[in-house]
């Protein structure tokens, strides 16, 4: 099989993201594409454009994305097909804002293969929370990177943005395996 297409979404700066950590493991493994999501833009339009781009080329598409831009994929895979969703520190719900408001019920619509991977710290749906609301659909698994914030630091020695984006990797790697046993994929 060729190798898959991934196109992530990200805001802001992908050096100031834990991308920036995790796409040298990566290559070899996915041919990645990314879309810098411009700050001044509502949702709608940020949809918008990563369907846009989902539209070019053809292939096993895999569409993701880190914090505001995971939002953004789950939202768009809604409304185009794609083989799968990543999303790295999606934010559940905005800082000082319930679970409810905010990306848990785009969550709950998505019906692709999904993998979010979360620090158990992360402000924006941390372990605590998430398991709070109750079980996610069956379609979405979580991988929770111990002690990690949403940039993937730690305050435990021994546990480093490079250490985590190196265990994203292999949970990526191993998530895109399923993609390609599933008979309809």
């Amino acid at each position: 099989m060729p190798t898959p297409r991934f196109l992530f979404a990200h805001p802001g700066d992908l050096h100031a993201s834990p991308l920036d950590a995790l796409v040298p493991h990566l290559r070899g493994h996915l041919h990645c594409e990314f879309v810098q999501l411009r700050v001044n833009c509502n949702d709608d339009e940020l949809v918008e454009e990563v369907v846009r781009r989902l539209g070019e080329g053809s292939g096993h598409v895999v569409v993701g994305g880190f914090s505001l831009g995971a939002r953004i994929a789950a939202m768009a895979s809604l409304r185009v097909p794609v083989a799968g969703l990543i999303g790295l520190s999606f934010p559940f719900h905005r800082h000082g804002q319930p679970l409810e408001q905010h990306g848990l019920a785009t969550l709950r619509s998505v019906v692709v293969k999904t993998l979010l991977i979360q620090g158990t710290r992360d402000s924006h749906g941390s372990q605590a929370q998430v398991r709070g609301v109750g079980p996610l659909p069956s379609q979405i698994e979580v991988m929770w990177l111990r002690d990690a914030n949403h940039r993937w630091r730690s305050r435990q020695p021994g546990l480093s943005v490079q250490n985590h984006a190196k265990d994203a990797a292999l949970a990526i790697q191993t998530f895109l395996q399923g993609l390609v046993s599933r008979p309809h994929v």
